[in-house]
């Protein structure tokens, strides 16, 4: 794979309509321009982090220096995709997103794999939809064994923002550590999974794990939300009136 200081200053998938893999190495690539990933890629990033004796493994990492609001990758329209193995840090470039998943139902997007990741110092680590007026199908997906902190002021980890945007999928494994509002569910689909998520450090005013503005048959299993500001909360109810159906909480913690 693709190994050492690298600098990307255009899309690499432009003009890309096959299926494929994209292998990378232990190397820093600094994102000046948006990736979109098409239909059916594979994404294998090498493994990076901190050993238990604490040597840093830099592996594969993308560093964003382009223009603030923007997103560092875009999965759009598109299914059969695996993301694995990457950190993103957005460099604390104001207003960005590290990965935005959306679609128009052009095709609708589904089964879609997104793990091992870490994302640094965005504003918003992963946004999924942007809509919660036209429900645009974004279901089926797995997002797992990710870290997300961030140094940026009111930043959120996870943005779920459509009503047909989390059915039947699954967060889990995960830690969003030093965020203002840990997953924010401001629409989802029914019978979205959160599971083995730990919240830590969480900062801003009135901080929060879990925000829910609406949701549809949503479990949250076997969640930590430990230290942080104070009046920290583990999860707050926003906007009940669009709550349509129970939330169920099982074996959760607030330390």
């Amino acid at each position: 794979g693709l190994e050492g200081a690298q600098s990307c200053d255009s899309d690499a998938f432009a003009g890309v309509t096959k299926p494929g893999t994209l292998l990378l190495g232990d190397a820093t690539l600094t994102l000046t321009v948006t990736q979109n990933p098409p239909i059916g890629w594979t994404i294998d990033c090498a493994y990076g982090g901190k050993e238990p004796a604490g040597v840093e493994i830099v592996g594969t990492k993308f560093v964003w220096a382009g223009a603030a609001s923007s997103n560092m990758f875009r999965f759009f329209n598109v299914h059969h995709v695996n993301f694995r193995g990457c950190i993103l840090d957005a460099d604390s470039v104001a207003g960005t997103t590290a990965i935005l998943y959306d679609g128009t139902n052009s095709p609708g997007s589904n089964s879609n794999i997104f793990e091992n990741f870490s994302i640094q110092n965005a504003l918003t680590g992963f946004q999924w939809g942007t809509s919660a007026v036209n429900d645009y199908q974004l279901d089926g997906t797995t997002i797992r064994k990710f870290q997300i902190r961030s140094a940026v002021a009111n930043a959120k980890g996870i943005v779920v923002n459509s009503g047909n945007a989390g059915q039947y999928s699954t967060i889990e494994d995960g830690a969003i550590q030093s965020t203002n509002i840990g997953i924010d569910l401001q629409e989802t689909g029914g019978f979205l999974s959160i599971r083995r998520v730990a919240f830590g450090a969480m900062s801003g005013a009135s901080p929060v794990a879990i925000q829910i503005s609406a949701s549809n048959n949503l479990t949250i299993d076997t969640c930590q939300s430990e230290g942080g500001a104070a009046g920290v909360r583990f999860v707050k109810v926003v906007g009940s009136a669009n709550l349509a159906s129970p939330i169920l909480l099982i074996n959760n913690i607030l330390d």
